[in-house]
């Protein structure tokens, strides 16, 4: 699973990176703290150096080490992003290398592994619902802000809806 959430104690400051990633380009690992001591969470991205380190252990990092411990009140989320590439090039009759497939192979697997997480964190309609068009008709960022998506009077199309202070007065 691409991704693995923590609970900070403000005194732990590693935190185990549980998932493989393509070794070579930490670019592919995301670290962000999310502040849950208000209902507003914020999640922050971290950078490395600044915030933290990778700690090795053999050829690729295994932990994350924080310079300053997460607060009680923040969840650590690390992340792996795997580029969208293909790192391989077949070419006719050249050399088919097995470790070459293998590691095209385990790159596709990290690919839709990561996919996988994320379209599971998406709205979905039901199997077998066609009747739901869930293309929004365009709106401006001004039309778009504060407002809620609704579905049309006849529940096939999506719309901007009222404002959530609208929702919580009961107009």
């Amino acid at each position: 699973f691409p991704v693995t959430i923590y609970q900070g104690n403000g005194a732990n400051t590693d935190f185990a990176i549980p998932f493989d990633f393509l070794t070579g380009d930490l670019t592919h690992i995301k670290v962000y703290t999310r502040d849950e001591s208000t209902t507003a969470y914020t999640e922050t991205l971290k950078t490395i150096s600044t915030h933290y380190t990778l700690i090795p252990a053999g050829n690729s990092p295994t932990t994350v080490r924080f310079n300053t411990a997460p607060a009680s009140t923040d969840k650590v989320i690390v992340v792996r992003v795997s580029p969208l590439t293909q790192a391989v090039t077949y070419s006719n009759a050249a050399p088919f290398l097995a470790t070459d497939h293998e590691k095209a192979m385990d790159r596709l697997a990290r690919q839709v592994q990561d996919l996988d997480e994320a379209v599971d964190r998406c709205l979905k309609v039901a199997l077998g619902d066609p009747t739901v068009n869930m293309t929004m008709p365009p709106y401006s960022s001004a039309q778009k802000a504060d407002r809620t998506i609704v579905f049309g009077a006849a529940g096939t199309t999506l719309k901007i809806g009222p404002t959530t202070t609208d929702i919580v007065t009961g107009k």
